[in-house]
């Protein structure tokens, strides 16, 4: 496994073609990620200063008088260029890694980093995944966000453990691949999760996953956590007149 390095950017936005966005960090959100054509991520910060308005506001003083009211400005600032991708990011979302929040980022060659969102360190990546069989087109963080599933243009989906970006298990997709992903929980104690999966041809696959923890694991969705996909439900062609079909069992399972 590589590092990559951030590179400190200074205070100019980077020409930059965006495939991907992503905020983090509460509302309003601290830090917006951005990917782009070329594989560069951008991180963003969110700056706010008071100005005054050029003209009145429509509010009184204490005398009567019209008064001018300070206005919240808020900018959109540069903070760190990340360098280490070489095709079109694709997908970013948020994970736990360790003991606090990273950037997951997916690229279309099936590259997987994670990054510091406080200073664009990056804290481990993979090298691109050859043998998928096609672009890498979706992700998707599982609940407790310390395992995430992506997909793509080839006939499985992956889930990975995102403190080593290690395997966990593999779904068999769609035959024309996987377009867009979707992981609910179902409810907040369950140990169950829905995992959602729309292909270029319009197919939905829904699978229910079952959270599982090993001897070294707990329940919470740790380190020693694994997936198993206990019931599959096909439920066709979006759109077309067809009540899908349903099977059960660990297909996949790694």
């Amino acid at each position: 496994m590589s590092l990559l390095v951030p590179v400190a950017l200074w205070p100019r936005p980077p020409a930059h073609d965006v495939t991907a966005v992503h905020a983090s960090g509460g509302s309003p959100p601290s830090v917006i990620a951005s990917g782009s054509r070329s594989g560069q991520m951008c991180l963003w910060v969110l700056e706010t200063c008071e100005h005054r308005a050029a003209a009145p506001e429509q509010a009184a003083g204490v005398d009567g008088r019209l008064v001018r009211e300070p206005r919240a400005l808020v900018r959109l600032q540069p903070r760190a260029v990340l360098i280490g991708h070489n095709r079109p990011i694709v997908a970013i979302d948020s994970v736990l890694f360790d003991r606090g929040d990273a950037l997951l980022a997916l690229s279309s060659d099936g590259m997987l980093s994670e990054w510091d969102p406080v200073d664009g360190r990056c804290l481990i990546s993979t090298n691109p995944s050859a043998p998928l069989g096609g672009d890498a087109t979706a992700l998707a963080v599982l609940p407790g966000r310390r395992h995430a599933a992506y997909g793509g243009r080839f006939g499985l989906v992956h889930i990975v453990e995102v403190t080593g970006l290690t395997l966990v298990t593999s779904l068999t997709g769609a035959a024309d691949g996987c377009l867009a992903l979707c992981a609910r929980s179902l409810g907040a104690h369950s140990m169950d999760a829905t995992l959602a999966s729309v292909s270029a041809g319009g197919r939905l696959r829904v699978w229910t996953i079952c959270r599982q923890s090993s001897s070294s694991g707990s329940s919470s969705g740790g380190e020693g956590t694994t997936w198993r996909a206990v019931e599959l439900r096909d439920l066709g062609v979006v759109g077309a007149d067809s009540e899908g079909t349903r099977g059960a069992g660990s297909e996949g399972t790694r």
